[in-house]
């Protein structure tokens, strides 16, 4: 009998060690090479990882005995021009179906990567969340970032062995604090697409994981916005600009992922942010994360209901930041951010009106 732990018991960390001995030359010859990375973190960090793959399981047992799991497949999407990376995993596990998500980030100021993660095999989940760095070509990734040795439970994910078309991944555990680890998991990863063929149109256009999970009610609310909008964006002080947003359901439906661009008249490149908001039924709300171009850290939101809007809000310095969401008629969006101040005055507001293409 195969044994394996709840999803939700799985917070993820990330280490990649490169080949010390590949030369220019081989590494030309391969199908992907990526950089190596620097001692200090870099937003290059997992582009090793982009593409799709097939992932081959195994488990240790109770017995200590290790044994073969199933087989099943990731696709790993660079989004925001590269900003950030999306993962989708997805196959058999135990005796159901996993759905898996990861969005991550490094935020050069602090020299850390944020993981955010939602995995789930019913559609009742919540976010996780753990964090790290690169050092010397290896990446250590913990949940909880910073444990107490000695003392408390702590999860750790690996990448490792990344060549060509494989990488290695591993999971383990500690129960002291991190003064000593057992592996639990593995996954052994096959490369079955370039990175280059895994793009942020196919992600937003092309299912991967298509199909739905029988969840609440509330978790359908924004369904409506799948689909392509094109529109304006206008700030307080009259100034527009020109709005596209791509929005698709990930996760057998379970998640709402949206990718923002706006630019102004005369200006050439898009500025870019991009939203994944789910509802999470433990907590019976909605949550959301939310990541920009030039401000490289995901900040999180929580949503309520209200009539026919989905209001999001979440604490800032001075204040706070609330934004509502609505349709507007079968094929017309209202999106609307306002940020407070303290006394709950508003400081500035912009007005998104988006139709659907």
């Amino acid at each position: 009998m195969l044994t394996r732990l709840a999803p939700w018991q799985y917070n993820k960390l990330m280490v990649y060690r490169s080949p010390m001995l590949l030369s220019s030359l081989a590494c030309a010859a391969l199908a992907f090479c990526t950089t190596l990375p620097a001692q200090s973190g870099s937003p290059l960090d997992f582009d090793f990882w982009a593409g799709q793959w097939s992932v081959q399981n195994r488990h240790l047992q109770p017995s200590g005995q290790w044994q073969d799991g199933t087989t099943t497949a990731a696709r790993i999407t660079p989004v925001l021009d590269g900003a950030a990376l999306v993962e989708e995993w997805a196959g058999p596990f135990g005796n159901g179906f996993m759905n898996g998500f990861s969005l991550r980030a490094y935020d050069p100021a602090a020299d850390l990567w944020t993981i955010l993660l939602f995995w789930t095999m019913d559609g009742d989940a919540g976010f996780g969340r753990m964090q790290g760095s690169f050092r010397h070509g290896r990446g250590t990734f913990l949940a909880p970032l910073n444990p107490t040795p000695g003392s408390g439970n702590v999860t750790r994910y690996t990448f490792s062995d990344a060549l060509a078309n494989t990488v290695r991944w591993d999971s383990a555990k500690s129960q002291d604090g991190g003064l000593t680890w057992k592996t639990d998991w593995i996954m052994e990863f096959t490369r079955t697409a370039s990175a280059q063929a895994t793009t942020e149109e196919q992600l937003f256009q092309t299912p991967w994981n298509a199909g739905s999970l029988s969840m609440h009610v509330e978790a359908r609310r924004l369904d409506w916005m799948r689909g392509q909008w094109v529109g304006t964006e206008t700030a307080a002080d009259g100034s527009v600009r020109e709005a596209q947003l791509d929005c698709t359901l990930l996760n057998k439906d379970c998640m709402v992922l949206s990718q923002l661009a706006t630019r102004a008249e005369g200006e050439r490149d898009w500025q870019k942010s991009l939203n994944v908001r789910a509802y999470v039924s433990g907590a019976q709300r909605w949550e959301a994360w939310r990541i920009a171009e030039g401000e490289p850290v995901l900040r999180p939101s929580v949503g309520i209901e209200q009539n026919d809007s989905l209001i999001f809000r979440n604490a800032t310095a001075n204040g706070r930041r609330v934004e509502s969401i609505e349709p507007v008629g079968a094929d017309k969006m209202a999106w609307t951010i306002r940020l407070l101040n303290q006394k709950g005055e508003e400081l500035w507001r912009i007005e998104r009106r988006l139709e659907r293409q």
